[in-house]
């Protein structure tokens, strides 16, 4: 329980995050906001590389590998924004890694 755990507010705010500590875990809500998620997965974008395996994380690996932008129906060209669906195994790697990333430069 040493590890810091930073954790999606969610629904329940700040009542979640007070649970898991009052139960020993060192933990924070993932900071969240306008331009967060861009800015989190262009960082990702910007890694050489994402190893993820694939025997022992499949959920992972398939969602990381399939995550793209969307398109419009119609004509087919990319939208702008990244989509917030299919994504939670991302939004965890965001959250986890938010301390390295913030350090470089947010």
């Amino acid at each position: 329980m040493d590890d810091l755990i930073f954790a999606d507010p969610g629904s329940g705010g700040d009542r979640n995050v007070a649970d898991f500590k009052a139960y020993g875990f060192r933990m924070r809500e993932a900071k969240k906001g306008p331009g967060s998620v861009a800015y989190g997965i262009k960082w990702l974008q910007s890694l050489p590389a994402i190893v993820i395996d694939p025997e022992r994380c499949p959920e992972t690996a398939k969602e990381f590998s399939e995550y793209e932008y969307e398109r419009d129906l119609k004509t087919g060209e990319v939208l702008e924004g990244y989509p917030d669906a299919a994504n939670h195994s991302i939004d965890a790697v965001r959250y986890a890694l938010e301390p390295v990333w913030k350090r470089r430069g947010r």
